[in-house]
């Protein structure tokens, strides 16, 4: 599970929700295309502590400018992983959202 990119961060719901609506205004689109062309199966233990920090990095700003400042200046793998994460999260709002997909 991915919930902790979300747990108590308005700022991560609103853009989580933004999501569930097909729009992506945190990540430019390469790094979307790049997150999904080199997507891994598992999401580790590591990864969750490692995308945990950033969401809490990330919430930290108040513009979109800033925040994908931050995603910059991760590693393109730390980068995928948590766009990964997100997506994942944003689908499992979806989901919960319309049961019969299910």
């Amino acid at each position: 599970m991915v919930t902790e990119l979300s747990k108590n961060e308005p700022s991560m719901l609103s853009l989580i929700n933004l999501g569930v609506k097909g729009l992506y205004p945190l990540f430019h689109k390469e790094w979307i295309e790049d997150a999904g062309e080199n997507r891994r199966a598992l999401i580790t233990g590591q990864d969750r502590i490692n995308n945990r920090a950033i969401a809490k990095s990330l919430s930290k700003h108040q513009t979109l400018d800033r925040k994908r400042t931050v995603l910059m200046a991760l590693s393109d793998e730390e980068r995928q992983t948590f766009i990964v994460a997100f997506i994942q999260k944003v689908e499992m709002k979806i989901l919960e959202s319309r049961p019969e997909m299910q």
